[in-house]
């Protein structure tokens, strides 16, 4: 008896090649348990303690709960990566296989959130995921673009009303250079009553920006330490130490030290900041904290004005978040902008750097589990 046959192809075996070509991941959402927030002030990127997004620090953030619980979705992205494989030097298998693993993991825990997003550089463009979740106690998480992979562990250590510190370790795998490039990185950050404090010591054998997504393209150690100390609810002091081009405001000179003290004065609804830093050379800092008119707009601004020559500046209100940033190109200092915009689970980012002929952008939107 013959066997049912289509067009010349047994239907079993037809069924196994459609089921291939049609593979997709699904992700369900899980619920969890919501971590307490930091009870102090918040850290910027450069670790400076203060209110609301933090001085000197507008450009750096961490994910945050949008009450947003998103149904099944699935991700192309295996599609995507194979695809991509035509652009670059890139071997989708192992982003598909990296991808499958990720999305069972975040369907079988205690996910907190998803981000998923598209990234673009001059000649390069990647998919890129990143995903949080609490297991055994610790806060996990994985970033993953086309040539690289990152994991970290996280946990914390909670002082009651009195403060919170965080502190974990990152490592990164770059697949997609040779010999393989890898980074890691240690870090502590939180408050405990008057003292703030934002500690990190990292290496990388490659240039960063090759080991993920917005990163500044250089290698080797790097290190900062940024320590904030409240003497009353008006005043506050900060300073920083920093090498390989992490401090505040240093965007050229990589693998110099650099130092910056300031001081923060709350007064009639505002805060105000003065400082000095030195980094080749020395720079002032000034800066304004407070809310535009009465629809609770807020605006934070920073100038440092000297060796550095640097402009921040935030708008903030309800979800919608606006950040820029510029430098200016005086005595030969290269010139540098970015901008970012985020509403509700969307951002956007866009960067130019002169020095390097580079320019990025970047879009992610983040799901964030119950």
């Amino acid at each position: 008896m013959m066997p049912n046959v289509v067009h010349g192809v047994p239907n079993a075996k037809r069924k196994a090649q459609d089921a291939k070509r049609r593979t997709v991941w699904v992700v369900r959402p899980a619920s969890y348990a919501v971590r307490q927030t930091l009870n102090a002030p918040s850290l910027g990127a450069r670790g400076e303690a203060a209110g609301g997004e933090g001085w000197g620090g507008v450009f750096h953030h961490g994910p945050r709960a949008t009450g947003h619980r998103p149904r099944a979705f699935c991700f192309w992205l295996p599609a995507i990566g194979h695809r991509l494989s035509a652009i670059g030097d890139f071997r989708g298998g192992i982003f598909a296989l990296v991808v499958a693993v990720v999305a069972h993991v975040l369907a079988t825990s205690q996910a907190q959130s998803l981000t998923v997003g598209l990234f673009a550089a001059p000649g390069y463009i990647s998919p890129t995921l990143e995903g949080s979740l609490e297991l055994g106690g610790f806060s996990l998480s994985a970033r993953l673009k086309r040539d690289s992979l990152g994991l970290g562990v996280e946990d914390d250590l909670e002082f009651g009303p009195a403060g919170r510190f965080v502190f974990g370790a990152r490592g990164d795998l770059g697949f997609g250079l040779q010999p393989l490039a890898w980074g890691a990185e240690a870090y502590l950050r939180g408050s405990v009553a008057q003292f703030g404090l934002d500690a990190r010591l990292g290496y990388a054998s490659a240039p960063r920006a090759a080991l993920w997504a917005g990163e500044r393209n250089f290698s080797g150690f790097a290190g900062n330490f940024n320590a904030s100390y409240r003497l009353d609810p008006a005043n506050t002091l900060r300073a920083s130490l920093a090498y390989a081009g992490d401090v505040p405001g240093a965007i050229f000179q990589g693998s110099t030290l650099g130092l910056e003290g300031s001081w923060a004065l709350r007064e009639g609804g505002a805060t105000y900041l003065a400082g000095l830093g030195f980094r080749v050379g020395a720079y002032a800092l000034l800066g304004w904290r407070g809310e535009l008119g009465e629809e609770g707009t807020l605006l934070d601004a920073t100038l440092r004005l000297g060796w550095v020559n640097r402009l921040e500046l935030g708008l903030f209100q309800e979800e919608l978040r606006l950040r820029l940033m510029t430098t200016f190109p005086l005595g030969g200092v290269p010139f540098e902008a970015a901008a970012s915009l985020e509403a509700e689970s969307l951002r956007g980012d866009v960067a130019y750097d002169n020095a390097n002929g580079r320019w990025t952008v970047w879009l992610r939107y983040t799901f964030t589990f119950d």
